[in-house]
C-alpha cells in the first residue's frame, strides 16, 4: 500500500443531489439520502409518525382543514369519502347533513377555506359550494323564496295613498347571508294615512335560514325595493307595516344568487370567496356591511384565456394578488378596490398540473409544473429542482403527476411534497425543499403507509407547529386515520430506516487505485447500532456487506476499522445506515484510504 489520504466531511448539510453522477456533486452533498435532513452542517434523523385518532374511522380519510372557532382555538375538520367529520378528543365524529342528503363516495379531497366564522368546502364531482361548522355540512347559499308575500290595506297609519309592491328575502341572522328577493307581490292600492298588512310571508326549509327581510317600493314606484323590517325568526307569516320613507332602509340586492354549480377550486382573497369550475373564475359579493361569501352575481365572472384549451387547476391568495394556475401558465388577478379586478400574467410557460402542490411561503410561490418544481417572488420564475432531484421527478408515473401534494413547515423553512415512483398508484416518497437554504432531502415511510396523499400544517394549543397527513388505502386501516407526521421516534410503531451515501471521492488521487481503511463518525453517545460500508466505483452494494457498529461510545468522534484492501477501487463512497429508535444527529464523517497503484499499471 502507498500513501494514506482521507476525506474530512465536517459539513454534511448540502442535502440530496441524486440527479448527477456521484463523483460530480459537492463534497457537502449526498448522492443518496433517506430520512435524514440537513440542519446547518449536520444531518438529523427525522421525527416519526403517529395516529391522531386512536380508533379507525368508518371510512377513508381524504383531507384536513383547521376550522378556527376562536382566537388560538380550532377544530380539525376531516374530509372523508362521503362527507366531513371532526376530531373530538381521539375520535372522528361525522358531521350531520340535512335529511335525505348524501354525497357520492370519492377519494377526491375536500378543499376548504374559512371566511368569517364559516368553513366553506368544495370537492370535485360533489356539486356546488358547501358550508360547514363543527357539527354540520350542507349546501351554501340561500335560495330565494319561491312565493310572494300578500299585501292588503290595513288600519289607520302614516303611509301615503298609492300603489305598492313588495318582496321578501331569507336571512341567516348570524352570518348576514341573504337570498335574492322573492317573486313580486300583487299590487295593493291604499288610501292615505293607512298601514299595509303583510301576510303569507314565505318561510324556508333551509337549515341556515333564521330570519326574513321585508322590502317594498316607494309610493307609486316599481322594481326598486327598500328595507321595511327584519323578522328574527323563520315562522312568523304576518307583519303590520307602518314604515314611512324616511325610516326605510337600504335597497334589496338582486346579486345574492346561489354559488355556481360544480366548482372544485376555492380560495379566500380580498374578503371574498373565489371559486372555479376549471374554466372560469367566480367571486362572491361584498356589501357596505362586509363580505357576503355565499352571494354570487351572474356577472361576477373573470375569464382567464378560455380559448387556450387549458384548464384552471388552482387559485391561491398571494398578498395583494390572486394567483390563477393553469396547466400551461400562471396568471393573477389584482384589484384596486372591492370590484375593479383585472387579470395579468406571471408566466405563459410555467403552468401547474398538480393543484395541491401550489403553496405560498414567506413571499414565495412554489408549485409543481409536471416536469419540474418552480418558485416565484411574484416577478421571476425559477426552477428549484434543477438536476438535484431529476431522477425522482422522472420516475413519477404520468398518471400520478396531478396527484403531487405539498405542505409548508414554516418553522423549518420546508416545502414538503409527496410523489409516486415507477409503477406506484399512490405517493411513495416525501421530498423536502428548504426554501431558505436551497437544499433538498428525501423521506420514505413503511410500505403499509406509503407517503401522505394529503398534508396540512396546523398548530397546537401552545402555538407550536403541527404537520398532519392522511394516507391511501393499502389494505389495512391506516387510511382511516389522521397522522401526526412529526411525532415520536418511530413510524406508527415501525422503525425508521435512515441512511446517507456520500459523494464518490477520488480523494485527490483520481489516477490511483485505493482501499478504504478507517471511518470516524461524529455523533453523541447513542444506545443503538448502525451499519457502515463502502460503495466501490459506484456500486449499489456494500463491500462485504458492510459492518455493524455500536454508537454507544462516549467520545464524539467514534473510530472504526473498515477495510476494502481486498478490492481496490478508483472512488470510494461511504454509506451510513441507522434504524434505531433513539434520535440521532451525525455532525461529521472522516474516512481514510490508502493508495495502491496507478490505474492501468501492471506489475
Amino acid at each position: 500500500m502507498g500513501q494514506m489520504i482521507k476525506a474530512d466531511l465536517l459539513n454534511l448539510g448540502g442535502g440530496y443531489n441524486g440527479g448527477v453522477p456521484a463523483h460530480a456533486i459537492l463534497d457537502t452533498e449526498m448522492a443518496d439520502l433517506r430520512n435524514f435532513y440537513p440542519f446547518g452542517p449536520k444531518l438529523v434523523r427525522r421525527l416519526g409518525t403517529s395516529k391522531v385518532n386512536a380508533t379507525a374511522y368508518t371510512e377513508q380519510v381524504t383531507s384536513l382543514f383547521a376550522h378556527k372557532t376562536a382566537v388560538g382555538a380550532w377544530t380539525l375538520l376531516v374530509g372523508t369519502l362521503t362527507g366531513l367529520a371532526r376530531l373530538d378528543g381521539q375520535s372522528l365524529i361525522a358531521l350531520s347533513m340535512p335529511p335525505g342528503v348524501s354525497y357520492p363516495s370519492s377519494v377526491a379531497p375536500w378543499i376548504a377555506r374559512q371566511l368569517l366564522d364559516v368553513a366553506y368546502v368544495v370537492r370535485s364531482g360533489t356539486g356546488a359550494l358547501k358550508r360547514a361548522s363543527s357539527t354540520f355540512i350542507h349546501d351554501a347559499g340561500i335560495s330565494a323564496p319561491s312565493t310572494a308575500p300578500t299585501l292588503a290595506q290595513g288600519g289607520a297609519g302614516a303611509l301615503s295613498a298609492g300603489d305598492y309592491y313588495a318582496v321578501a328575502t331569507y336571512l341567516n341572522l348570524t352570518t348576514g347571508a341573504e337570498s335574492n328577493p322573492s317573486v313580486v307581490s300583487a299590487k295593493v292600492t291604499i288610501a292615505g294615512s293607512k298601514k299595509i298588512n303583510w301576510s303569507t310571508i314565505p318561510t324556508s326549509v333551509q337549515l341556515q335560514v333564521s330570519g326574513r327581510g321585508l322590502y317594498r317600493v316607494l309610493t307609486d314606484q316599481q322594481a326598486e325595493y327598500y328595507w321595511v323590517a327584519t323578522l328574527a325568526d323563520n315562522i312568523t307569516s304576518t307583519y303590520e307595516d307602518n314604515i314611512v320613507v324616511a325610516d326605510m332602509g337600504s335597497q334589496a340586492s338582486f346579486r345574492n344568487g346561489l354559488p355556481p354549480a360544480n366548482t372544485s377550486i376555492i380560495e379566500n382573497w380580498s374578503e371574498r370567496l373565489w371559486l372555479s369550475d376549471g374554466t372560469a373564475v367566480f367571486f362572491s359579493q361584498f356589501s357596505y356591511l362586509g363580505p357576503l361569501p355565499e352571494s354570487f352575481y351572474s356577472s361576477s365572472v373573470i375569464e382567464v384565456y378560455p380559448d387556450d384549451g387549458h384548464k384552471i387547476v388552482q387559485l391561491l391568495a398571494f398578498g395583494d394578488r390572486l394567483v390563477v394556475f393553469k396547466t400551461n401558465g400562471t396568471h393573477y388577478i389584482v384589484g384596486t378596490d372591492q370590484s375593479n379586478f383585472t387579470r395579468q400574467t406571471l408566466s405563459d410557460r410555467h403552468g401547474c398540473v398538480a393543484p395541491l402542490s401550489a403553496k405560498t411561503a414567506e413571499g414565495l410561490l412554489i408549485w409543481f409544473s409536471g416536469e419540474n418544481f418552480y418558485r416565484s417572488d411574484g416577478t421571476n420564475v425559477d426552477s428549484i429542482s434543477t438536476s438535484k432531484i431529476r431522477d425522482l421527478i422522472d420516475k413519477i408515473p404520468k398518471s400520478q403527476l396531478k396527484n403531487v401534494v405539498a405542505a409548508i413547515d414554516a418553522t423549518r423553512g420546508w416545502y414538503i411534497a409527496t410523489i409516486a415512483q415507477d409503477s406506484d398508484t399512490h405517493p411513495s416518497l416525501r421530498i423536502i425543499y428548504n426554501y431558505k437554504t436551497g437544499t433538498w432531502h428525501v423521506d420514505s415511510f413503511p410500505s403499509a403507509l406509503g407517503a401522505p396523499t394529503y398534508m396540512g400544517d396546523f398548530y397546537d394549543s401552545n402555538g407550536a407547529p403541527l404537520l398532519y397527513g392522511v394516507f391511501s388505502d393499502r389494505g389495512g386501516t391506516e387510511h382511516q386515520h389522521v397522522y401526526d407526521l412529526m411525532s415520536g421516534l418511530v413510524d406508527d410503531g415501525a422503525a425508521i430506516d435512515a441512511y446517507f451515501v456520500t459523494k464518490a471521492f477520488g480523494l485527490g488521487a483520481e489516477g490511483m487505485l485505493k482501499a478504504g481503511r478507517r471511518v470516524q463518525i461524529n455523533c453523541a453517545q447513542t444506545a443503538a447500532e448502525a451499519t457502515i460500508g463502502w460503495l466501490l466505483d459506484g456500486s449499489s452494494s456494500l463491500h462485504n456487506g458492510g459492518r455493524a457498529i455500536s454508537l454507544y461510545l462516549p467520545e464524539m468522534w467514534k473510530r472504526y476499522s473498515l477495510s476494502s484492501a481486498d478490492q481496490l477501487a478508483s472512488t470510494l463512497q461511504l454509506k451510513f445506515a441507522y434504524s434505531g429508535a433513539p434520535a440521532l444527529d451525525v455532525q461529521g464523517v472522516i474516512f481514510e484510504s490508502l493508495t495502491s497503484r496507478r490505474m492501468g499499471v501492471v506489475h
